[in-house]
């Protein structure tokens, strides 16, 4: 009886790069969080090997995870791809969130004769500031064939979308698919962040956030150097890195040389980033890109004074708890922005983040007229 339930969902493959805990990677998972589990069945396509949360939440919530380790293996991605589509499906819907290579998954899916193809754009860039003669080529012809075999064309922003799949088209077949978050799990409120500073024991402390994957498009060390510079007219003031990645041991060495090690704390993936974005005071987000970082959605929800990159999309000011500063001008342009907006009112800003549609609250209904077949 269960097999025969089973056979008549409709089925779902997911293909991403990792499920390591981030910005893409749980837009992807609130695909399966909040579609109605009784009508469609899904599973997730990774190339890496390795266990996350994410991973654990999958399972738990009746989905598969297969991997292939072969992301970078372009003669034999394209083999593996049909292969697990047919081996694992047969799949009603393919929704792939791999930038430039769901020309590949799209490819694949239309040859296994796959109803609805969506492809999903989750950046602005990758980071390049001028392209290889073979790189430009790549990417003409990977957004041909998206164009050509995807039946949707999303994007999580107008930059990101118009990056991935071109200006004019996305504006002619192109749709947005808002990050959201759960808005109210960020609520500012005094009480909370006093509590939650005594439990860090950071009562009397200016305290500065990071979050994300430890990865040089990040920007780690620039923040650090900002941080260093601002604790020299501050010294009650500490700084907050949540997440982890290949620049760790690196950023902890510079840290060390620089004797700062009791004021960067490296505090790994969390659970609880809501927590920490309570108690802090300020947030920096010094990327070289993105695409539209939900942390950004997530810090003004919190009401949280955030110092970000001018190469990130202008999309994200959601409210005017945004600087836009230049990385390419040195640190000085960020320290004195900062100093300037030390004394800011903290407010709650969730009725602002809840009224633009960031809010969890209806994206069922969004992904039932999504993966309508």
């Amino acid at each position: 009886m269960d097999n025969k339930i089973s056979k008549e969902k409709i089925k779902i493959l997911h293909v991403i790069g990792t499920l390591q805990i981030g910005g893409a990677e749980n837009t992807a998972m609130n695909c399966f969080r909040f579609i109605d589990r009784d009508k469609y069945s899904v599973d997730y396509l990774v190339y890496d090997n390795e266990n996350s949360p994410y991973t654990k939440e999958v399972i738990e919530l009746g989905g598969r995870v297969i991997r292939k380790n072969v992301l970078h293996n372009r003669v034999y991605l394209q083999k593996v791809l049909m292969d697990v589509m047919k081996d694992y499906g047969p799949y009603d819907i393919v929704h792939s969130h791999l930038m430039f290579h769901n020309g590949y998954v799209m490819r694949a899916a239309k040859r296994c004769n796959i109803k609805k193809r969506i492809s999903m754009a989750h950046s602005t860039s990758d980071g390049r500031c001028k392209l290889s003669i073979l790189s430009f080529i790549y990417r003409t012809y990977m957004r041909s064939i998206i164009r050509r075999n995807a039946t949707q064309y999303l994007a999580c922003g107008k930059k990101s979308g118009e990056y991935l799949y071109g200006k004019k088209f996305f504006a002619k077949k192109g749709s947005i698919i808002k990050n959201r978050i759960d808005v109210k799990k960020f609520a500012y409120n005094k009480e909370m962040q006093v509590s939650l500073r005594k439990q860090l024991n950071m009562d009397n402390e200016v305290v500065f956030l990071i979050v994300g994957h430890l990865i040089p498009l990040k920007n780690h060390l620039f923040a650090f150097q900002v941080f260093k510079a601002i604790k020299n007219e501050i010294p009650k003031s500490k700084i907050i890195v949540l997440g982890d990645g290949d620049e760790k041991n690196k950023l902890e060495e510079w840290v060390a040389q620089n004797n700062l090690n009791t004021d960067i704390i490296f505090c790994g993936n969390v659970k609880n980033v809501n927590e920490y974005m309570i108690a802090a005071d300020f947030l920096f987000m010094p990327s070289l890109y993105e695409g539209f970082p939900v942390t950004l959605v997530e810090a003004q929800s919190a009401g949280l004074m955030c110092f970000v990159s001018d190469h990130i999309t202008k999309e994200i000011k959601l409210t005017n708890l945004v600087r836009f500063i230049s990385i390419d001008e040195g640190i000085d342009p960020w320290v004195r922005e900062i100093k300037r907006c030390l004394h800011y009112t903290r407010e709650n800003k969730i009725d602002a983040i809840i009224n633009q549609n960031y809010d969890l609250s209806d994206l069922g209904d969004e992904l039932e007229r999504l993966y309508q077949i």
